[in-house]
């Protein structure tokens, strides 16, 4: 299955500046800082929320702009940047603390394999439990529609 209709982005930047990082502000998260490049740890887009509690919890966002995740090298290379987003910490831009996320998420503007994602969570459920989240384009649309 392709990109969903609508999906017409140049390229991962594109897609995480036009449709990711409105998306989640629409959905009321605080944007803290995309870090797509070189040193992102297996982060491209780190935002946050206050809980129901008060406490402000971080989340990581690994974006994928292809046609089709699949269950080789792809799927491999997210456990890989799972296992770095919830290691490393990042730095706060307003109080410069160091802080960890409590969610890591893979949004892809394609499909996801029922076989990538099998390989993903059999690799990272136990260590993560249900704190790694597989988000594919029609389910990215479905999201978007409802925050609007």
């Amino acid at each position: 299955m392709a990109k969903p209709d609508g999906f017409n982005y140049r390229d991962e930047a594109d897609f995480i500046d036009r449709f990711l990082v409105p998306m989640l502000q629409k959905l009321g998260f605080s944007m803290m800082a995309n870090t797509h490049g070189v040193s992102e740890h297996g982060r491209d887009l780190i935002f946050a929320e206050f809980d129901r509690l008060g406490q402000i919890r971080f989340y990581g966002m690994q974006a994928k702009y292809v046609e089709r995740i699949g269950q080789g090298k792809a799927a491999e290379d997210l456990v890989h940047d799972c296992h770095q987003a919830f290691a490393i910490p990042f730095t706060h831009p307003n109080t410069n603390t160091q802080e960890y996320i409590s969610r890591f998420y893979v949004a892809n503007g394609g499909t996801i394999t029922k076989e990538a994602t099998d390989h993903i969570f059999g690799r990272v459920e136990r260590s993560y439990g249900n704190n790694v989240v597989l988000l594919d384009g029609q389910s990215l649309m479905h999201l978007d529609q409802l925050a609007t």
